[in-house]
């Protein structure tokens, strides 16, 4: 997990090798990005369905411009979906038609990435300041 440009992003994959899956807060826009490596033959459009023990969701899907490529997808960090998938007992699966379906952990990282965005540019902290001197006593 790292901190990107606009938030937190979690990448998935095998090491020393690129990420076959990642998911990015895009913080300004409180958007969920979720990319897989591979692409899409050109001018073709496609669905990337996520699918958790208990529910699929499809969302549009395009190939990336950046490098290395992949095809990616985005919905608000609002979408109850990515409850599902956080929780999913152990993984949830990636499908793009044309690509090998992808199977995700459901690894703490997915979830900070939600709820990172969830909270972005969130404004007064529910935190109650702490005492400069702890009154507790050791006996």
């Amino acid at each position: 997990m790292a901190q990107g440009a606009d938030g937190m992003v979690a990448r998935f994959g095998r090491t020393g090798a690129e990420s076959d899956f990642f998911i990015a807060c895009v913080g300004p826009t409180k958007t969920i990005r979720f990319g897989r490596a591979g692409s899409l033959p050109e001018l073709i459009t496609s669905k990337m369905t996520l699918s958790s023990t208990e529910i699929s969701k499809s969302y549009d899907a395009a190939n990336s411009k950046g490098l290395p490529p992949n095809i990616w997808s985005e919905t608000q960090a609002s979408d109850p979906q990515l409850d599902a998938l956080a929780f999913s007992r152990g993984r949830f699966l990636v499908s793009v038609i044309g690509t090998d379906d992808l199977v995700i952990p459901s690894w703490p990282e997915f979830a900070y990435v939600v709820e990172d965005c969830r909270t972005a540019g969130a404004t007064g902290s529910t935190a109650k300041p702490q005492p400069v001197k702890s009154d507790a006593k050791i006996n």
